[in-house]
């Protein structure tokens, strides 16, 4: 599924391979940037033209685990979604609607950017190719609504958003890989606030990914934000 997408990402590369400085900018980054105004040699890791193992997204997988369950004060199926992030392993309950809201607000992003944006493009065409379950016609789950059938589907979407987030740190790094690109803290193509909005469905906070930079090196264990 994302062959198309990694594929249009290297040629998208290749385009931008004049600069050398690549700098992250994301929320993770900024905050710590705040922190240190040096940047001794244990943030190093971070840059983005090797930012080996800071590069959180290489390390993180998530799938849906197969016990929905129904709330019965207002039958609402709660989907459980497992996260992996190095180490470090969550569950997060999500609702259907949270799904859509979700695939909506990204396919409102990346239409804006497709016609200029290769990559966003790319990610465009992966998203709309991948089938997705229909809105509920009924109040009541009961009226129609093939669980397993929609469990399957939400499955497939879960692992593309994995596949997203790898994408949208890339495309940040590439962006920013041009000077001619790149004012202080945005870029012609800021997709910042799309990685924060999959981030926050993964329930991914500050407090594990400066874990995460823990355990990999890249900060001291007394440096971690604490939730």
């Amino acid at each position: 599924m994302f062959f198309h997408i990694f594929f249009m990402a290297d040629k998208f590369k290749q385009h931008l391979h004049a600069s050398t400085s690549m700098v992250v900018d994301t929320t993770s980054y900024l905050y710590l940037r705040k922190k240190t105004q040096h940047e001794p040699p244990h943030f190093m890791a971070f840059h983005a033209a090797d930012p080996g193992d800071a590069e959180y997204s290489e390390y993180m997988a998530a799938w849906l685990q197969t016990n929905a369950t129904i709330r019965s004060l207002d039958n609402v199926v709660l989907y459980a979604v497992e996260v992996n992030l190095g180490k470090m392993r969550w569950s997060i309950r999500r609702r259907y609607s949270e799904f859509r809201e979700l695939r909506q607000c990204m396919i409102k992003h990346m239409s804006k950017r497709s016609s200029c944006c290769m990559i966003c493009g790319a990610m465009l065409q992966g998203l709309e190719a991948l089938p997705f379950p229909p809105k509920r016609p009924s109040l009541f789950y009961k009226a129609g609504v093939d669980l397993d059938s929609r469990q399957a589907k939400l499955q497939e979407f879960v692992i593309l958003l994995v596949g997203v987030i790898q994408m949208l740190r890339q495309h940040q790094m590439l962006m920013q890989s041009s000077a001619g690109f790149v004012k202080r803290n945005k870029t012609q193509c800021d997709v910042s606030d799309l990685l924060r909005a999959v981030e926050a469905f993964f329930a991914l906070d500050f407090s594990r990914y400066t874990r995460f930079l823990a355990e990999r090196g890249v900060l001291q264990p007394n440096e971690v934000l604490l939730a």
